[in-house]
C-alpha cells in the first residue's frame, strides 16, 4: 500500500501558505512522495488567480483592505476567510497524476460523502444545457466549472491543479461561513443552519480521501530543509509585490 503523508496546519499568512504548496510540489519531484495538506489563513486573505490582473481586485470593494497573495494556479479570486483550504501533492509515478481528473473528482466526492454524513446535500456541478454559469466573474465562488461542489445553486467548493515536471499540485478551498470580506457568498451553514467544524471535517476527509486512494495515512513533520525551502520561495516569490502585481 502507497503512503499519503499528513499536514493538518494552524493559521497563517497568505504568502507563507502558497509558498509552502510550492516547496511541497518541488519536494514531492525530489522524494516521489505524496502529501495531503490542510490549511487556513490569518489575516482573512484575498488570493488571485495567476492568471488575473492585480487591478481586478478593484471590482470587489468588500475586499479591498485584505492582504493579497497570487495563485500559481488559475482561477479566480478566493476571500480566505471562513473556509477550509488543502492541496494534495502526488508525483508523476503516481497513477493520480495520469488521472488528474479523477484525482479532482475523488477529493470532491470525499467532501459531498462527508456533509451527507451531516444531512447537507451537496451535488457536483455539470455543464449541461440544463445549468448556466457567469463568464469569469472576479471571484472563483461565483464562477462555475464540472465538478464543483453545490448546495443547490451556490458554489460551496472548489479546487485548481498546477504540474511541475515531476508532479502534480491540487488545492481548493471549501466555504463553510458567510465572510463579511464577500457577503454575496453563502457558505454552507448559511444555506444549510449546518455549522460544520473546520478540525472535524479535515478529520473526515483525511479518512476519507486516503481509503479512496488506497494509501495509508501518515503524520508528516516538514522537514528543516523543506521550511528554509518554503521560506525562500515566499521572499522570492509570493511575499514579493513583484509576483503579486505581474499582471
Amino acid at each position: 500500500m502507497s503512503k499519503l503523508l499528513l499536514l493538518d496546519d494552524s493559521p497563517a499568512r497568505g504568502a507563507w501558505n502558497m509558498a509552502l504548496d510550492q516547496a511541497l510540489l518541488e519536494c514531492v519531484d525530489e522524494t516521489g512522495w505524496s502529501i495531503l495538506r490542510f490549511y487556513r489563513w490569518s489575516p482573512a486573505t484575498l488570493s488571485l488567480g495567476y492568471f488575473q490582473s492585480y487591478n481586478e481586485r478593484e471590482q470587489h470593494p468588500l475586499s479591498r483592505e485584505l492582504d493579497v497573495v497570487r495563485r500559481a494556479s488559475g482561477g479566480g479570486a478566493i476571500v480566505h476567510d471562513r473556509e477550509l483550504t488543502y492541496s494534495l501533492v502526488v508525483p508523476i509515478t503516481s497513477r493520480w497524476s495520469q488521472a488528474n481528473r479523477e484525482l479532482y473528482d475523488l477529493v470532491h466526492k470525499s467532501i459531498v460523502e462527508y456533509l451527507a454524513g451531516q444531512g447537507v446535500t451537496a451535488t457536483l456541478f455539470d455543464s449541461s444545457p440544463n445549468h448556466s454559469s457567469r463568464e469569469n466573474p472576479l471571484l472563483c465562488f461565483e464562477r462555475r466549472a464540472d465538478g464543483d461542489i453545490l448546495i443547490g445553486n451556490h458554489k460551496i467548493g472548489g479546487s485548481a491543479q498546477r504540474r511541475s515536471k515531476n508532479s502534480l499540485l491540487q488545492h481548493g478551498s471549501i466555504l463553510l461561513e458567510r465572510s463579511l470580506f464577500a457577503v454575496e457568498l453563502p457558505g454552507i451553514a448559511d444555506l444549510t443552519g449546518v455549522a460544520i467544524d473546520d478540525r472535524l471535517l479535515s478529520g473526515a476527509l483525511q479518512g476519507l480521501i486516503s481509503s479512496k486512494m488506497a494509501a495509508e495515512l501518515v503524520p508528516f513533520e516538514i522537514p528543516s530543509q523543506w521550511i528554509d525551502l518554503a521560506r525562500r520561495i515566499e521572499t522570492e516569490r509570493f511575499g514579493a509585490s513583484t509576483w503579486t502585481h505581474n499582471r
